[in-house]
């Protein structure tokens, strides 16, 4: 027979699943709370890296385009010397210079394009210690299992 609650004991039992509702739900407030703060943290460190970086970008971009400015300044004020020069016995002189300026130009060129075409090489490295190099293992260990058999 199942045993039946008076009232007073339904009212304790009540108070307690109350009470017990109650601290969960503060404690969930509170751990929401703790969550929102650690966000709240996060959101602002990404911000500042944001930030950090776009400022990185943008002095890059801006002294990039200041050495840009100031090799074709120093270019525009060499030529500028060249004319004022005598012309005829150091013209063998001036071709040498502007080829050594396009040759430096040129090595500032293939540097940055060494620069872009690195990911390319670390994905053929992946490439072979992810795929290659296991492939060469396999072959050996199964020509050693079979040979042993």
């Amino acid at each position: 027979m199942p045993e039946t609650l008076t009232d007073k004991e339904l009212l304790e039992v009540t108070k307690k699943l109350l009470e017990t509702y109650e601290s969960e739900l503060e404690r969930e407030s509170i751990e929401r709370d703790k969550q929102d703060v650690v966000d709240s943290k996060q959101a602002e460190i990404l911000a500042k890296e944001k930030v950090a970086q776009e400022e990185k970008e943008t002095l890059f971009n801006e002294t990039s385009e200041l050495e840009k400015q100031e090799l074709v300044e120093f270019r525009a004020n060499l030529m500028k010397s060249i004319d004022k020069l005598e012309p005829v016995n150091y013209m063998d002189q001036f071709v040498t210079l502007d080829s050594r300026l396009q040759t430096i130009e040129m090595n500032t060129n293939v540097s940055e394009s060494i620069e872009n075409s690195s990911f390319y090489a670390d994905i053929s490295i992946m490439f072979f210690l992810w795929f290659i190099f296991p492939a060469i293992f396999m072959y050996k260990a199964l020509d050693w299992f079979f040979h042993w058999m």
